[in-house]
């Protein structure tokens, strides 16, 4: 009888602690969903104002990408939390401007370094809101195909915040699932060559499904 009384005794000290883990901790997980990026493009050509173009437009596409955060408890049932994450797309869109010609702007990769502050649903549920500074890649090219020496391609990264809301369950022992949404706003890219100006100025919008575990 003695056994068994310490063994039940036993079983519930060490399964406590892995309850109260159920949020805290170290944290990694993937994800995946749908990404939208509105974008402005501006050409100046002083020299030659008659060039001038503004395009402006949306496409999206599918992306996936990775987290690694940690997460702690600062009082009953709120957390806070640090996470880097990346994501990875080809969100590529193109215009004609004048007939025979294509601008186009095309986003790569993205990464993201960002706090959360997390509030406990239930034993297993948690929301959270978060804000997070991005850095993302993108692409600019024009193409005339009549007047080939207007031709030209900028690639560079750009600095900006997203801010997210998401909740997270967990489903089995470490396991969780997350779903989340969020929106970004990028710095303006400009560069300008002799009497030449362009600028690409984009926000990206994202709904996101995940899967992770907690050690």
């Amino acid at each position: 009888m003695k056994k068994l009384t310490f063994g039940i005794l036993l079983g519930a000290v060490v399964a406590t602690p892995a309850a109260a883990q159920n949020f805290p901790g170290l944290r990694a997980e993937v994800y995946g969903g749908w990404d939208d990026v509105s974008a402005d493009l501006n050409y100046e050509d002083t020299a030659f104002p008659e060039d001038n173009f503004n395009v402006d437009g949306s496409t999206d596409d599918l992306m996936f990408g990775g987290a690694i955060g940690y997460d702690m408890r600062v009082a009953d049932g709120i957390y806070v939390g640090v996470e880097g994450t990346i994501d990875l797309t080809d969100n590529k869109r193109c215009e004609t401007v004048f007939g025979d010609d294509a601008a186009c702007f095309d986003l790569k990769r993205n990464l993201g370094v960002g706090v959360r502050l997390g509030t406990r649903l239930s034993s297993r549920a948690m929301f959270y809101a978060g804000v997070a500074y991005v850095n993302g890649k993108a692409t600019v090219s024009y193409v005339d195909e009549i007047d080939p020496s207007y031709d030209f391609t900028l690639s560079d990264t750009r600095d900006g915040y997203r801010l997210s809301l998401g909740a997270e369950a967990r489903v089995s022992g470490n396991f969780y699932v997350k779903a989340e949404v969020r929106h970004s706003n990028y710095d303006d890219y400009e560069v300008e060559a002799g009497t030449e100006s362009a600028s690409l100025g984009f926000k990206r919008n994202q709904v996101i499904g995940g899967v992770g575990v907690r050690f």
